[in-house]
């Protein structure tokens, strides 16, 4: 893989949409993306840190992506209903986001 490059597209297309303010752990990712080739990356994020460095790090990459995944559902149709689930739909990251604890608000 080429420097600067990331192991996906939905990778990169999220890591391009991360605002500095409201995700810095996806733009520290994108920022170490962009600087590193493959191998230096997979060294620095999976081999060196601990297995708790890494659950810590992934929980907050995937509590941040929470208002992503509701701004893409808020662009689907609003005729019928929606099903999200996935790892990062932690309960403190979806709660705030939810006008009713049983469902997140349409617009």
């Amino acid at each position: 893989m080429a420097r600067g490059s990331t192991t996906s597209t939905g990778t990169s297309w999220i890591i391009s949409r991360a605002d500095p303010n409201r995700h810095p752990e996806l733009h520290r990712l994108g920022a170490k993306l962009a600087q590193l080739g493959e191998t230096e990356w997979v060294e620095l994020d999976w081999v060196r840190p601990t297995p708790e460095e890494m659950a810590a790090r992934a929980m907050a990459i995937w509590t941040e992506r929470v208002g992503r995944a509701v701004e893409d559902l808020h662009a689907l149709p609003a005729d019928r209903p929606t099903v999200a689930e996935g790892p990062r739909f932690f309960p403190w990251a979806v709660l705030p986001l939810a006008a009713d604890p049983r469902t997140l608000p349409r617009r």
